[in-house]
């Protein structure tokens, strides 16, 4: 997955780079590593996985090469992800857990956070800096962070169902909490974002619930 978006980035700026073209690039917060919250785009990135490393080097191969673009670094993104399996967010996998009763592992007393941002307003940044040729680079999130014993309280409440847990050992490099600092994207995109409870009940909808 990490050879194929570099590879993918590379092709996509090989193209760009000698046409009229405006390019938008979804990248990840998790470039930051576990730097101090909240993280603003001054905050030098720390890469601690391999993942992270790659969104960060597609980056920097779409900065240097493309003069027209739009960078965003996308934070906890989460929807309806019954599609997705084992790469479903942590609200998709919690609810789908929660959903059918299988066990659910939480790492220690589920008090790492993440901002969680809903997929309908990602897409609608991404549309309007396109539209607007919004040039730069922005964080995407909300800046609210949510711990993990608040998102499953929040399932938990609004399903009437209870939740299986088992609590385990954090992975090593696991990052305890992310933030964005959102003055940036602020400055030009001024609707309101969906909160977390808004998403989660827009989904609980579309699953019939």
């Amino acid at each position: 997955m990490t050879l194929q978006t570099v590879r993918g980035v590379s092709n996509i700026t090989e193209y760009a780079k000698d046409r009229v073209c405006w390019v938008v690039l979804p990248s990840s917060s998790s470039v930051y590593g576990d730097a101090q919250q909240p993280t603003s785009e001054m905050t030098i990135p720390r890469p601690t996985n391999t993942y992270a490393s790659a969104k960060l080097a597609s980056e920097r191969i779409l900065t240097r090469f493309v003069y027209r673009h739009t960078v965003f670094r996308i934070y906890a993104g989460y929807g309806n992800e019954a599609h997705k399996g084992e790469y479903a967010s942590p609200v998709g996998i919690f609810l789908n857990a929660i959903q059918n009763g299988k066990e659910l592992e939480v790492y220690g007393d589920g008090s790492q956070s993440r901002d969680y941002v809903y997929v309908e307003d990602i897409t609608d940044i991404m549309v309007r800096a396109f539209q607007n040729r919004q040039s730069g680079l922005f964080n995407l999130g909300t800046g609210i962070s949510t711990t993990t014993s608040e998102l499953i309280t929040k399932i938990e409440s609004k399903t009437g169902m209870k939740a299986n847990i088992k609590r385990i050992s954090a992975p090593e490099g696991f990052m305890s909490m992310t933030q964005a600092d959102i003055i940036s994207l602020r400055s030009w995109y001024k609707d309101p974002m969906t909160t977390l409870d808004e998403g989660l009940d827009r989904i609980l909808r579309q699953v019939g619930l």
